[in-house]
């Protein structure tokens, strides 16, 4: 599905990004070492930002003129086992959009925030 207001990657941009996913799942204790409890953004097989704020980092990737768009791989590597929750959100406030029934929910899963 493709949100509203938003393109589809091209064929590059998608296959870049898969081959980055593939790079941070197969060298993820690596940078976990160089970056621990860090956000960290992957983008060309290089770490291209990291940092325990994603603010920062996506600041830092805007700097480096990196978009969203381009799909940098980011994932928040954390020296402690992460707690996963399954969370119920009315589809109403889901803004993708989709149906217009409020009373319909769908299942979100996020990280908790990390411990300080």
């Amino acid at each position: 599905m493709v949100m509203e207001g938003t393109a589809s990657p091209s064929p590059a941009v998608y296959k870049r990004f898969v081959d980055d996913v593939r790079y941070f799942n197969d060298h993820e204790a690596e940078i976990l070492k160089e970056h621990p409890d860090c956000w960290v953004a992957l983008f060309d097989r290089k770490v291209a930002a990291s940092g325990p704020d994603l603010d920062n980092v996506m600041l830092e990737l805007q700097g480096l003129g990196i978009t969203p768009v381009e799909g940098p791989v980011i994932r928040y590597l954390s020296t402690k086992p992460t707690l996963w929750v399954m969370k119920d959100i009315p589809r109403s406030s889901l803004s993708w959009g989709g149906t217009s029934s409020t009373s319909a929910t769908a299942a979100s899963t996020f990280a908790a925030e990390p411990s300080r």
